[in-house]
């Protein structure tokens, strides 16, 4: 309801003008989801003292037959970060001696404590009935915390008014969107609001016209709706409720005492109240010590092959132990309507969109085998009739049990996470080649760095680059590949020849009777396989780090992020199997110098540790891999002792949506002094 009318009645506005609305114009909103949870219900908030677990400060101390009152807040600062405030304060414990290390009478039933809370705050009241002092030897406070984890980012666009005002962003920095839903209409409103110029006007009025406008202008404010009617006689045709957003009060010389309003079209719709209630799951304590807490800050990526999509997700924390995944997706066929958000709940779970049982574009996978790094599950598509968005959410699971969804819920009722089959960028069909490298002079004296540009062929999706140096003038050696079998290089167990079975969902290769791994026993190992069926050559093979306690009798365990680029059987005693898998089993190439005393003496002019580095996590950028750079520099390597540029070549392996390879491409020998060219 407007609180005051200018122009029209008593109230009149002087010096009217209209002002320029581009200002006001904001057709991108970021914000983001707070998401809160509650701790489980007996954990200790707050440690004053606990001396026989050597903890905390000195032990508070009830006078004999008197009291002592302490008080309390939490969070501590010995709180996690994210335990940001109390749920409900819970029991108190309660040790009571004569001597403060413990070592006196326990006189514990003679102290008698009482609580009263205040929200974050606690008093605590002791009442010592014994002749002599009470130490507290151990005084610890239970209850439940609100733990808040990470955020979700949320945007809204409006690409018609981006493209006829540019982008005008809005960082909408509201601590109170807790729900997915609510927080994207909210968002969506508000660039509703602003995405089109809005009417603004400034205009004073004077204080001293007369009692109406002196008692106007003490009772106006900011954010008040007001009416102004001004028609030709203020030089503006305008008829129109307003928002004040500004107000400014001068008094001059002469007492004269002016109010100027600044004030924007009032909105035509209002947004109503958020219509989600906040249900907090409860999450187990964090530890020091024993069982961890469920895994946590997932993260996740889809990125496009030839005729499959590549689903990844990890976990940053709490992921030690992680054994299994749960995965969800749904396909929006290409030409419909996306959606921003999906609902991949079961039916049981209160969903109604989602089933994997009678819609052939609705995929679930329960129980796969995961690992401390995550999983990596990878769906085929006919590149006919497939093809469209794909929605689609994980959960890790560890000792402590599952994670939530990777949309923040317990169930996947707001999925926003999706890879496109119609991505802009080209599918990479096979492994990196053709490209240059060199080895040029470090930043510092000693130093040295290998340069690589990009793959002309299959490189539009970069994981990560790995470079390695060799001395060429010493020792007789040669470059090998990593499968060599030959000087540096060794193959321990040879599979290129064996027809072999991946279970994505038990994480194990499976070998014939019989097969041999007795050489693997103590070494450092890598396993590499090649993505095509019953082939073997080492540019089309991706890499594994592996060990040799992961074997077991005939079969290669805990193996949970292979993907292969031939489909896995679709019926029969292998239904879901990858058959025809080949792979050897190698020294990987940061081994190749003598790191564990088990190739001495080292011969190929491989040196120590630094001279094999990996630059870029590429799959972390909102990409999911680098698309863009065109030259990749391998931090800087130390050259060895007495030898120069001249001594060295260097080498580079891309990781790319294909395969691992560096192509048996070589730098020349080093110039002394060259730099990057």
């Amino acid at each position: 309801v407007a609180q005051a009318t200018y122009g029209t009645g008593i109230l009149r506005p002087y010096n009217l003008q209209q002002q320029d609305p581009l200002p006001g114009i904001f057709n991108k909103v970021l914000s983001s989801v707070r998401t809160f949870n509650k701790s489980d219900a007996d954990i200790i908030l707050v440690t004053l003292a606990d001396v026989p677990g050597g903890v905390a400060g000195t032990p508070p101390v009830v006078p004999p037959n008197g009291s002592l009152t302490l008080n309390v807040e939490y969070p501590t600062p010995a709180a996690p970060s994210n335990y940001i405030a109390v749920n409900s304060w819970g029991m108190v414990d309660l040790a009571a001696n004569t001597e403060i290390d413990g070592t006196g009478d326990d006189i514990t039933p003679h102290v008698t404590p009482s609580k009263t809370e205040y929200g974050p705050k606690l008093t605590l009241t002791f009442v010592n009935n014994y002749s002599a002092p009470a130490y507290l030897t151990v005084l610890r406070i239970h209850g439940t915390a609100i733990v808040e984890s990470d955020p979700i980012p949320i945007k809204s666009d409006d690409t018609t008014s981006q493209s006829m005002y540019r982008v005008h962003a809005f960082p909408y920095p509201s601590r109170w969107i807790t729900n997915l839903k609510d927080g994207q209409a909210k968002l969506d409103y508000i660039v509703a609001r602003f995405k089109d110029p809005r009417p603004r006007l400034t205009f004073e009025v004077r204080a001293n016209y007369d009692a109406a406008h002196l008692a106007e202008v003490q009772a106006r404010d900011v954010s008040d709706r007001i009416r102004v009617t001004a028609g030709s006689d203020f030089g503006l045709f305008v008829d129109a409720e307003f928002i004040i957003d500004y107000i400014a009060h001068s008094v001059d010389s002469g007492r004269l005492h002016t109010m100027t309003v600044q004030c924007t079209i009032a909105p035509t719709l209002q947004l109503g109240p958020s219509g989600t209630d906040y249900d907090p799951k409860t999450i187990p304590q964090p530890t020091t010590g024993g069982v961890d807490p469920v895994p946590d800050d997932l993260w996740t990526r889809a990125v496009l092959r030839d005729g499959r999509i590549l689903f990844a997700c990890a976990a940053d924390k709490w992921n030690a132990g992680i054994d299994k995944a749960d995965f969800r997706c749904k396909r929006i066929p290409l030409g419909d309507t996306y959606p921003d958000t999906v609902d991949l709940r079961l039916a049981s779970e209160g969903g109604s969109d989602f089933d994997p049982v009678g819609d052939p574009n609705c995929f679930m996978i329960e129980n796969l085998a995961a690992s401390q790094a995550g999983i990596n599950y990878q769906l085929f598509f006919d590149k006919t009739t497939g093809r469209g968005r794909y929605y689609f959410a994980f959960r890790l699971q560890n000792a402590s049990g599952w994670s939530v969804w990777s949309d923040g819920n317990d169930h996947p009722q707001y999925v926003n996470d999706y890879g496109d089959t119609e991505s802009s960028v080209a599918a990479d069909t096979g492994p990196p080649s053709d490209w240059t490298v060199q080895i040029v002079a470090g930043p510092k004296s000693g130093t040295c760095q290998v340069v690589a540009t990009r793959p002309k062929t299959n490189g539009n999706r970069i994981f990560s680059v790995f470079f390695q140096i060799r001395v060429t003038t010493e020792g007789g050696g040669s470059w090998r590949a990593i499968d060599a079998d030959a000087g540096a290089a060794e193959t321990f167990f040879d599979g290129s020849a064996i027809e072999a079975i991946y279970d994505p969902i038990a994480g194990t290769i499976t070998f014939p009777p019989g097969t041999d791994f007795s050489a693997c026993a103590g070494q450092d190992i890598m396993l590499v396989a090649d993505v095509r069926k019953s082939s073997f050559n080492l540019p089309y093979c991706f890499w594994c780090g592996f060990s040799p306690d992961r074997i077991s009798g005939t079969q290669l365990v805990g193996l949970s992020n292979l993907t292969f680029a031939f489909q896995p059987d679709s019926g029969g005693a292998n239904a879901g199997k990858y058959v025809g898998v080949r792979c050897k089993l190698v020294r990987p190439p940061w081994s190749f110098i003598d790191l564990y005393g088990r190739n001495s003496p080292n011969t190929d002019g491989y040196q120590a540790l630094a001279g094999y580095d990996g630059v870029g996590e590429y799959w972390l950028l909102p990409e999911g891999a680098d698309t863009q750079t065109l030259s990749f520099k391998s931090d800087p390597i130390a050259i060895p002792a007495g030898k120069t540029l001249a001594d060295l070549q260097g080498t580079a392996f891309f990781w790319t949506t294909y395969s691992i390879s560096n192509a048996g491409i070589y730098s020349a020998n080093g110039v002394v002094g060259d730099t990057e060219d």
